[in-house]
């Protein structure tokens, strides 16, 4: 096996674009998915849409500001199997 990366260079910074732009999406979806459970007063399904966007969030700021990919690679995977399981 290969002990290094594969992302460097130019195919690292287009990884990081994608899954920033990725990130942001989940965050806006969840934040819309906020609004819904409020007005239509479903408080139960508050909680995993405030999940969805704190962790489309974090993402969006380890991999956009930080340039952390490989911590921001964990956390919607661990989002998936804790919050899809």
């Amino acid at each position: 096996m290969i002990s290094r990366d594969i992302y460097v260079g130019k195919r690292y910074k287009n990884n990081l674009i994608a899954l920033t732009a990725v990130s942001i999406f989940t965050a806006a979806l969840g934040l819309a998915l906020i609004i819904l459970d409020i007005v239509t007063s479903r408080l139960s399904m508050l909680v995993p849409s405030i999940l969805m966007f704190v962790c489309g969030l974090a993402c969006a700021l380890l991999s956009g500001v930080f340039k952390k990919r490989k911590i921001a690679i964990l956390i919607p995977l661990a989002f998936c199997v804790i919050m899809l399981t």
